[in-house]
């Protein structure tokens, strides 16, 4: 098995809920499979009420810990519980109108939820998102300075992924530590709203942060179809555009319908890794995009224990 691969990103929660469609991407055999030893669960927020916002969230990480019993993952709880030798499940929220207060992150800290996507592709009380035909704050709101202050208080990345390009600068200029794009692509490559500018890429590169590639056809390409090596580019992009240390992995897996050749569930790592190395990446490279990189902002810098159990 290759390199440790550690994916920022899959819907794999709201999937299992879903009357239609529980056909996975991601399951504990697959992850095992495909050398994955942290995956990120989404905790997806449906809704613009608060109430149902949060209860949702919290079923949904009942839900992780029930699946992690039967996979065999660990749920980490903490910052440093990411570099447990197990097969780590890390949760996240996918949008930020569950917090409500200033006592919510007690709550969500306990659970480890380690970033929150500002806002997903609807409108919410603290930005607009990429995708909105109007904005209504143009960028990010008063409230939502504050919710990035108090992530940042509480050692919760802010994700820009989804965010307009001005609640994006908006988020950068507020934050004094990395954010991350989750799981987004380049604009250069495919102009998707999606999809990230070189400057916004640059800029996640000089805060320490790290954009997660994702495996949508739609982002990579504007098509249904698309391959590995339409992932590889994106990734090559990222990494002339801000360096090595800038780029990770984002799949997306769960929450999109059309997925690359030969990169259509967890399992198939593998073939991403010897798509870098015959590209012409090197070994110190691969082993930073497959995990190192993501591994490095999730657990607040203290990965090198990690990397060195792995003998890498």
């Amino acid at each position: 098995m290759g390199y440790p691969v550690v994916d920022l990103h899959c819907d794999t929660l709201t999937r299992l809920l879903s009357p239609f469609n529980r056909k996975l991407h991601v399951t504990g055999k697959r992850l095992v499979r495909g050398g994955v030893r942290i995956q990120v669960f989404a905790l997806f927020v449906p809704g613009k009420r608060i109430k149902q916002a949060r209860r949702t969230a919290l079923y949904e990480h009942d839900l992780l810990e029930r699946i992690s019993r039967d996979w065999g993952l660990y749920i980490a709880r903490k910052p440093e519980e990411i570099l447990q030798e197990n097969l780590v499940a890390v949760p996240a929220i996918e949008g930020g109108e569950i917090i409500e207060k200033n006592e919510d992150f007690y709550t969500f800290e306990r659970l480890g939820i380690r970033y929150i996507t500002v806002v997903w592709n609807r409108q919410n009380r603290f930005g607009d998102p990429a995708l909105s035909p109007a904005p209504v704050h143009n960028g990010l709101s008063e409230e939502g300075r504050w919710l990035v202050k108090e992530m940042e208080r509480f050692k919760i990345l802010p994700d820009v992924s989804h965010a307009s390009e001005k609640t994006f600068w908006d988020i950068v200029d507020t934050a004094h530590g990395p954010v991350i794009a989750s799981h987004s692509c380049c604009h250069a490559l495919n102009p998707h709203p999606r999809n990230l500018k070189d400057e916004q890429i640059k800029a996640i590169g000089e805060k320490g942060g790290v954009v997660g590639i994702n495996f949508s056809c739609e982002f990579l390409r504007g098509e249904k179809r698309c391959g590995i090596e339409d992932v590889i580019k994106h990734i090559a992009h990222v990494v002339e555009i801000a360096g090595i240390d800038t780029v990770a992995l984002g799949s997306d897996f769960d929450g999109v319908r059309h997925l690359p050749r030969g990169l259509s569930t967890a399992a198939a790592y593998p073939l991403l890794e010897e798509g870098l190395r015959k590209y012409g990446f090197g070994e110190e490279e691969i082993r930073k995009i497959m995990g190192e990189n993501a591994l490095r902002v999730l657990s607040c810098g203290t990965h090198t224990r990690f990397m060195e159990r792995e003998g890498k």
